[in-house]
């Protein structure tokens, strides 16, 4: 029986009204999840003659907040949707005359429209046998990491936020993609400026800026946050490590030299010469690294941090393209 985490499950769907439940119908295996609710206690600070704690009844409740994180091994279908969510919104495109291979970009600009959101369930087992149903409501994705190392496989990281929690909706019935082939560091390949970069971690977040601090006194209660705005400039930022070959990328520091970067994962061919992928394109980075020491025998190493630009001409600091069979999100 379901008394354990073998049994939890993660599924979601686009919301036609941000807030309102909407039953999941994507299902993706996942890694871990942290999702959790917080609900503030407002508490009495009057003074009463001889009371020296907290009285019953002298306390209310106050904001509920919920937020957390969803790990994802990302594989070479059905990852449209939270992608979407994570990094823009874009249209597919047939990049093949038969039509078999279709690809998704996703760029800054389409990302975080107001009134857009998904409705999020996990499934948590209890010991008794039950696989209660958390559905979160009105979720927004505020900040996400594409990453893999040497021997590992590209994971998606989502940190969200929602409007509100329920527990009183039905378990949705999980059915995942067919035939999924998990995208791995054995298929990234990388550049910098153009040219082939040896990497032994690579790691790229967004973070939209949005504000996630809207609670108000109004007509409806003020005990759950209104919709996030973006309220801050987005920052897209990364990092790799890199063996000591040369001076070259320590100069790009030093120096300010912005350069192009990208990073790309396939997986198995579709036809042709395409083949299912995911890629991170970067026109204009610039380069925070740090120096090379010597702290031993070892090869040298140096983990240089990034930050992506909005380049001459353009409007997103990013492009991050989907290739796979999938035909709607």
């Amino acid at each position: 029986m379901s008394r354990s985490g073998l049994w939890s499950q993660v599924g979601m769907v686009a919301e036609s009204t941000v807030g309102t439940y909407a039953t999941p119908t994507r299902f993706l295996e996942f890694v871990s999840e942290s999702i959790q609710m917080t609900v503030e206690r407002v508490e009495s600070q009057a003074l009463r003659s001889s009371n020296r704690t907290l009285r019953s009844g002298r306390w209310v409740t106050g904001k509920r907040s919920i937020g957390g994180e969803v790990v994802f091994e990302v594989a070479d279908r059905g990852f449209a949707l939270p992608l979407a969510y994570a990094f823009g919104g874009g249209t597919w495109a047939v990049t093949t005359p038969s039509g078999g291979t279709n690809s998704r970009d996703f760029t800054i600009q389409q990302t975080l429209n107001y009134g857009r959101a998904m409705t999020m369930q996990v499934g948590r087992p209890d010991t008794a046998g039950t696989v209660q149903p958390f559905s979160y409501l009105g979720v927004k994705c505020t900040e996400a990491t594409i990453s893999s190392d040497v021997d590992g496989l590209c994971q998606l990281s989502m940190t969200v936020a929602a409007h509100d929690e329920a527990t009183g909706q039905s378990l949705a019935s999980a059915s995942y993609p067919t035939t999924q082939l998990l995208l791995s560091w054995v298929g990234g390949t990388f550049s910098l400026a153009g040219a082939a970069l040896d990497v032994k971690n690579f790691s790229f977040t967004v973070n939209h800026g949005l504000n996630t601090d809207r609670y108000l006194q109004r007509g409806t209660g003020g005990t759950l946050m209104k919709e996030p705005i973006e309220a801050a400039m987005a920052e897209v930022s990364g990092s790799f490590t890199v063996e000591f070959e040369s001076i070259t990328q320590y100069n790009r520091y030093v120096n300010g030299t912005e350069a192009s970067l990208a990073g790309t994962w396939q997986g198995s061919v579709i036809e042709g010469s395409l083949a299912y992928e995911l890629a991170v394109t970067m026109a204009a980075t610039r380069f925070d690294g740090e120096t090379p020491n010597v702290g031993g025998p070892d090869i040298l190493e140096m983990t240089v941090p990034f930050k992506a630009l909005v380049s001459s001409g353009t409007l997103s600091p990013y492009v991050v393209r989907y290739r796979t069979t999938d035909v709607v999100a």
